[in-house]
């Protein structure tokens, strides 16, 4: 992936207090590509989410990740006891997170921007809150993100191949590490907490929907497919076919005789120009 600017530009820092508070976990479903991630009625968990950078980032506010420390804690925590949040985040999506004002309140550690040289690696347990700041730097950056498991992880999972307890407990699956690491300041959930949710998550799990279906079956290569997709490319996609849509039916009210199929192959023939066009559809009249 990647982020750039032309010139070097700047961001305030209550422009940025905004951006860091829309926080996100990935895997999450939500609608922002079509096919893709909107697997509502499960959460495409994982173990730990890998960045390398490919590019020096030796200043912030240049595309860089940036991670809230203990974070993975806190929000393992609320999730035990707020498991309506966390029904409503499998089933509703990522719009469930307790981003926004809720953030300073959960976490207690300041954000972190992950600058570096080329082949830095950074390691997150999955549910380490993060965003990625936006880059107002001249240069391009270029980082490469991997989403791994572990053999406890695949032995562990459910049907859906997610694995909600790890949402709960973040190093259950972790061998060798204690449940909480040394250091850790965030509120740990009890044992009990984290069995009255999983009891609940089961109790309340809804089937996907046909897009969730899709996901699930297609688990393996829904992670291969977003570990290269080219997000800048698929929304700049998405926003042509908006505009193509839209004035498809523009030169639909204009052309009431004209099949809507010869309209659309007209418009993508000459390139989008609706000038070019309605001449040819004249032409053709």
């Amino acid at each position: 992936m990647c982020g750039g600017a032309a010139d070097a530009l700047s961001v305030s820092a209550s422009h940025f207090e905004g951006l860091r508070k829309g926080w996100h976990i990935d895997g999450t479903p939500n609608n922002f590509l079509p096919g893709l991630t909107d697997h509502f009625g499960t959460i495409v968990n994982f173990d730990v989410l890998v960045g390398c950078l490919l590019s020096d980032v030796p200043e912030p506010m240049a595309g860089e990740l940036c991670v809230y420390p203990g974070s993975h804690h806190a929000l393992a925590s609320y999730f035990a006891n707020h498991v309506d949040e966390l029904v409503n985040l499998r089933s509703v999506g990522s719009a469930h997170l307790p981003t926004g004002q809720q953030t300073d309140a959960l976490f207690k550690r300041r954000v972190v921007h992950c600058t570096g040289k080329a082949g830095d690696v950074f390691l997150a347990n999955y549910m380490t809150a993060h965003l990625i700041a936006p880059n107002t730097s001249a240069d391009i950056r270029y980082a490469v993100y991997f989403r791994l498991t572990g053999p406890l992880f695949e032995a562990h999972a459910e049907g859906d191949g997610s694995h909600p307890r790890s949402m709960l407990s973040p190093w259950v699956d972790w061998s060798g590490l204690p449940p909480r690491p040394a250091g850790e300041d965030a509120e740990e959930a009890d044992e009990q907490a984290v069995a009255r949710a999983l009891d609940a998550l089961r109790q309340r799990r809804q089937p996907p929907g046909a897009a969730g279906l899709e996901a699930v079956e297609q688990k393996r290569a829904l992670e291969r497919q977003l570990s290269v997709v080219n997000y800048d490319y698929l929304q700049a996609q998405k926003s042509s076919e908006t505009v193509m849509t839209s004035a498809s039916s523009a030169l639909a009210e204009m052309f009431p005789g004209v099949d809507a199929e010869i309209i659309a192959d007209t418009l993508a023939a000459c390139g989008g120009n609706e000038e070019r066009a309605v001449a040819h559809l004249v032409e053709m009249s």
